[in-house]
């Protein structure tokens, strides 16, 4: 079996289990999950994030699990990674990438994805506009600053 590619094909889902993982419906869901099969992906994915089924938690990996499911079209791992993106958890903190998969959920239906777009495009027109203020206030001190500029 090939193994699936996890967010960039340098990153993959190893075609063995972690050893602690013993418990036959886990591995199966395992194989599964190998095989590119969305609902498995997920279920490695939570698997990992809460440390069960003889899985170690490990966000990072069940950010890999969700992200590959969510590159497959799987609604609720585009909501689950952009929450990932959107809180910096198993992830590097990104509005635009939250936002990215928060308006792919949302198209395929996800109401919590359509509030996670609200929200995320909310901050980033917050941030925006922080960011205009402070460069027009540095730009008011160097003025002020600068006995030529006048």
């Amino acid at each position: 079996m090939v193994p699936v590619c996890l967010v960039s094909c340098s990153q993959t889902l190893s075609p063995t289990p972690p050893p602690s993982v013993t418990n036959a419906g886990a591995l199966q869901t395992y194989r599964n999950a190998i095989g590119g099969d969305t609902a498995a992906l997920m279920k490695i994915g939570e698997y990992y994030l809460m440390g069960t089924s003889g899985f170690p938690k490990d966000e990072r990996m069940a950010a890999n699990a969700f992200e590959t499911a969510a590159k497959l079209g799987h609604t609720q791992a585009q909501a689950m990674i952009a929450l990932f993106y959107e809180s910096g958890r198993g992830r590097l903190q990104s509005n635009s990438k939250a936002l990215d998969y928060y308006r792919r959920a949302s198209a395929g239906g996800s109401r919590d994805a359509a509030q996670g777009v609200k929200r995320v495009e909310a901050r980033i027109r917050a941030e925006e506009e922080a960011r205009r203020t402070r460069v027009i206030n540095d730009w008011n001190k160097a003025m002020q600053l600068n006995p030529f500029a006048q």
